[in-house]
């Protein structure tokens, strides 16, 4: 594995031979290496001789071992090979911990009550080497001395080991979906940061992105997109599901892949064979693409009303109210948004942004909102609503009297994203028709 600590140990610099942040995991003494007999491994002679025939220079002790674990990755993350890897960890686990039970025999009792089963060690093991393997990406030492290529790679064979997790029972699904998300960020960015990608030269940009389709890694990437925001609706992890929609819109922002026909249905083929009794459509899957990029709740929602520079804290909250519904025919409970500030709602342009950003927030099929003024906490100065139903509503303020002005059909804001949304939408209706 490489991380921080082999990095610098290749290196030739002097490191503390346990990290604190890396008690957890498997050590390994790096000064107890025998580089000349690595050397001579046939996988080492194999980028050797393509160093020396290809490029004309012998490649640093780094280059090589980095080389030869991004191939074994690659002949790792076919099916049935990850299969026999992970059971013959299991069994060698089971024999190593048989053999100190037999050696230790006193200590038998003590070692049963802190027996782990092999899913158990499995887990721990894959955990481990998720996060060390986590840990290296993302290190400078690691980019600076690997280079883009080698990066891109890694990153690569990484997230399809980790796309394929999904399939298995090794580890919680929930924990694939934030190794997913710390590799996606570091290499595309979350919104907040930019990503390794990015800081590339635009011809580097280019060979990356041609590995990225040679290796079908963006119809993985959408795939895994969708599962992820499936796996965390269903476990409720809102902050998985925020850091998913976030990094989401930046891909779709940038425009980082071409879309391409193809693209979508490999989409569709990789997930029919992760949910085979319930596989998705075409449309299905841009619907979740959409849900995705547009995801809020309603605490979010309020919180963002109060910031700084908008509203005063405690000064917004979603009470019922009742109102004659039209189309119901009767008076009706609703959730209705007041803001306790006279400024609020100025003016009809205003108002409407207000009510079109609870829409993308939060899906009803009836917008209120309301303020009040200093001296009158329990009136309505001002007011605006909208029924999804009729697609009408009405603005209207207490000192201009009257009826107040007629709105028509709303609709949701148009955002950097749904330029790629609309085109992937596009080729879905084609192909479900």
């Amino acid at each position: 594995m490489i991380d921080r600590h082999s990095v610098w140990q290749l290196a030739g610099r002097t490191v503390s031979p346990h990290p604190q942040n890396d008690e957890t995991a498997l050590h390994l003494d790096y000064v107890d290496i025998d580089y000349d007999r690595l050397r001579q491994h046939p996988k080492i002679q194999q980028y050797l001789h393509s160093a020396i025939s290809g490029q004309g220079y012998m490649r640093s002790r780094l280059q090589i071992i980095l080389n030869a674990i991004t191939a074994h990755f690659q002949e790792m993350v076919a099916g049935p090979t990850v299969t026999a890897f992970m059971q013959t960890i299991g069994a060698d686990l089971e024999e190593s911990e048989e053999a100190s039970t037999e050696e230790v025999a006193e200590a038998v009792e003590e070692r049963q009550k802190r027996h782990w089963t092999a899913q158990q060690r499995i887990e721990r093991l894959l955990k481990n080497f998720i996060q060390r393997y986590l840990q290296g990406l993302r290190s400078p030492d690691f980019q600076a001395f690997a280079g883009y290529e080698i990066v891109a790679q890694n990153y690569i064979i990484f997230t399809h080991v980790l796309w394929r997790l999904f399939a298995k029972d090794w580890v919680e699904s929930l924990y694939v979906v934030d190794a997913l998300l710390q590799s996606w960020s570091f290499f595309w960015g979350d919104g907040a940061q930019p990503g390794y990608f990015y800081q590339l030269l635009p011809d580097q940009q280019e060979q990356v992105l041609q590995l990225v389709h040679d290796r079908h890694n963006d119809a993985s990437l959408l795939a895994a997109f969708f599962y992820a925001a499936k796996v965390a609706t269903a476990s409720h992890a809102e902050k998985q599901t925020f850091a998913l929609r976030n990094t989401w819109r930046e891909i779709l922002r940038r425009r980082t892949f071409s879309i391409r026909p193809e693209l979508l249905i490999e989409t569709q083929r990789l997930l029919a064979r992760l949910l085979p009794y319930d596989p998705p459509s075409p449309t299905a899957i841009v619907s979740g693409f959409a849900r995705l990029a547009r995801f809020d709740t309603r605490s979010n929602f309020l919180r963002r009303l109060e910031a700084p520079s908008r509203y005063p804290s405690d000064s917004c909250a979603i009470e019922k109210h009742q109102v004659s519904r039209r189309r119901l025919g009767q008076a009706v409970w609703v959730d209705c948004l007041v803001i306790h500030v006279p400024e609020a709602l100025t003016d009809q342009e205003s108002a409407v942004a207000l009510l079109q950003e609870w829409m993308e927030a939060e899906e009803l099929d009836y917008y209120r909102i309301t303020t009040t003024g200093r001296n009158d906490s329990g009136g309505k100065t001002r007011l605006i609503y909208y029924d999804v139903l009729e697609q009408k509503g009405r603005y209207w303020v207490q000192e201009q009297g009257g009826k107040g002005h007629e709105l028509g059909a709303m609709t949701l804001p148009t955002r950097e994203w749904d330029p790629v949304l609309a085109q992937l939408r596009t080729l879905a209706i084609q192909f479900d028709a």
